[in-house]
């Protein structure tokens, strides 16, 4: 078979996919991000005004739509503006595409606090290094102001 045979069996091929529905734009993803894997964030520090926090994430579970899971936060000395709670970082399809083919994304989500259900805005950036590992760096506006947290990441089991 010639190059211009396979060219033209290769779009008949996407062709028929999109007139019957079939979507092949996210099929890549499914094998790279089976349902059994997760995200992993590092634990990491920031500091603020007389103090530091702390930041532990549960390992993050892609839902499709986006990675789901826990946080917790301790502030020395501040013992009482820990908080535990949910934290949701928007991951459509295309995004973890991107980012499993080595490219930086930008990263948004919620902090949603389990004590008193208020909500915090995250923004960051993963840039991806090598063998599904890279470095991330999260952002919170919080009462000591914003708060840059620079972990690193990768995906496992």
């Amino acid at each position: 078979m010639d190059k211009r045979n396979v060219a033209v069996s290769c779009m008949a091929w996407l062709l028929s996919s999109l007139l019957i529905g079939v979507d092949v734009s996210g099929s890549s993803v499914i094998k790279l991000m089976p349902a059994g894997r997760h995200l992993y964030v590092d634990p990491c520090s920031a500091s603020i005004p007389f103090g530091r926090v702390s930041l532990v994430v549960s390992p993050l579970r892609y839902t499709g739509k986006a990675c789901v899971g826990s946080y917790r936060l301790k502030v020395f000395p501040y013992f009482f503006k820990n908080e535990n709670g949910t934290l949701v970082l928007d991951a459509s399809d295309r995004l973890i595409k991107t980012l499993m083919s080595g490219r930086p994304v930008g990263l948004v989500g919620k902090a949603t606090n389990s004590k008193d259900g208020k909500v915090k805005d995250i923004v960051g950036k993963a840039i991806p290094r090598m063998n599904q590992k890279g470095k991330v760096t999260f952002s919170i506006n919080s009462e000591f102001g914003l708060i840059v947290f620079n972990t690193t990441y990768h995906f496992g089991d």
